[in-house]
């Protein structure tokens, strides 16, 4: 599953790789609170939500909720 998430990101060096695979990472667990019912009661804010819901250009290593 994660092999086949990465395909959609432009790896080209191992900088890019380990920042692709953070961003799965990050899609996975918001996948997983998302089915557990956890943002019937949270909101996801900050910079990770504006990269996801706005497409802006940044990487924000936490996900703020």
């Amino acid at each position: 599953m994660i092999d086949a998430m990465l395909q959609r990101y432009d790896v080209h060096d191992a900088g890019s790789h380990y920042q692709a695979l953070r961003e799965v990472m990050q899609e996975i667990a918001l996948a997983g609170l998302y089915r557990g019912g956890f943002f019937q009661k949270a909101a996801f804010y900050g910079g990770t939500a504006l990269r996801i819901f706005y497409q802006l250009d940044r990487f924000s290593e936490d996900l703020d909720f």
